[in-house]
């Protein structure tokens, strides 16, 4: 992911990142990127989505969010969210 984001200018973003979050490579490229104007972010682990939005949160704000439930009877609970630069 991270060759994609050094070699384009993208406007949108979207990432489905593993359980673990985004590598803090993946943050930095992200904050430098001044061409992204919005960002989709699909999670499986909320208090990593939330970790990963406080990293970002000086470069975007919290349009929308979704809770899904994929799996019905379980603790697991699906995120997307929308982020809109601040720029």
């Amino acid at each position: 992911m991270e060759v994609v984001l050094v070699n384009e200018d993208p406007d949108v973003l979207l990432f489905d990142p593993p359980r673990e979050g985004l590598n803090k490579e993946v943050v930095d490229l992200i904050l430098q990127k001044k061409s992204i104007q919005h960002f989709i972010y699909i999670s499986c682990n909320p208090a990593t989505f939330a970790r990963d939005f406080a990293k970002i949160s000086s470069r975007f704000t919290l349009h929308t969010i979704q809770l899904i439930d994929l799996f019905p009877q379980t603790a697991h609970i699906e995120l997307v969210a929308v982020l809109k630069s601040l720029s």
